[in-house]
């Protein structure tokens, strides 16, 4: 089945192409989002070429290291998706969630497709295998990311667009879905801009 990316944003792609002789184990081919420290070690790792030798001993460790690092990595790695809905009724609910983030609520939802909150709940749970709060939230969290990625917002206002009136709710629930705080997240954006 074919895949689809959508990318709203610039980005910037690095791969590094390792000898199998470094590898314990194949490392599947992902692409995912890496941390600061990651970055870096992928910048470093660009002074070594193809044709540097073989028996290169700290440039061996070096990309042993990064391998250990990169399979910890995609371990740690969040799946940044929204279940797709197949039957109509829930595309509806998914359609009307992602237009109205800052104020979508479950009676609403519910509602728009004729059901009690209860019914829409075991709905989506059926069907989306998430729940509505975790399902709403992982919609708010991701829009956040595009926003702060865009840099054109401040941490407060984004966390007022997709629905979060506390700033400080807006921060722990940003933490506790990417790892690092919304003000760190969106630093990456602006230096590199």
């Amino acid at each position: 089945m074919p895949r689809q990316t959508t990318c709203f944003v610039e980005n910037q792609f690095t791969s590094i192409f390792v000898s199998p002789d470094l590898i314990s184990s194949p490392l599947p081919t992902r692409v995912f989002a890496v941390t600061p420290l990651a970055r870096e070690m992928l910048r470093y790792a660009l002074r070594w070429d193809k044709s540097r030798a073989p028996d290169d001993l700290l440039a061996n460790r070096y990309f042993e290291t990064l391998i250990m690092l990169t399979r910890q990595w995609m371990a740690d790695e969040i799946e940044l998706r929204l279940p797709r809905p197949q039957s109509e009724p829930m595309q509806q609910v998914v359609a009307y969630v992602l237009a109205e983030l800052e104020t979508a609520d479950l009676e609403q939802a519910a509602s728009l497709i004729a059901v009690s909150p209860r019914t829409l709940r075991r709905q989506m749970q059926r069907e989306m295998q998430t729940t509505w709060r975790q399902f709403l939230r992982d919609a708010r969290m991701m829009r956040a990311m595009t926003l702060l990625a865009e840099g054109k917002q401040s941490v407060t206002q984004v966390a007022i667009q997709v629905g979060y009136s506390s700033p400080s709710a807006f921060h722990q629930a940003f933490r506790q879905f990417t790892g690092q705080s919304p003000s760190t997240y969106l630093a990456c954006f602006t230096k590199s801009s």
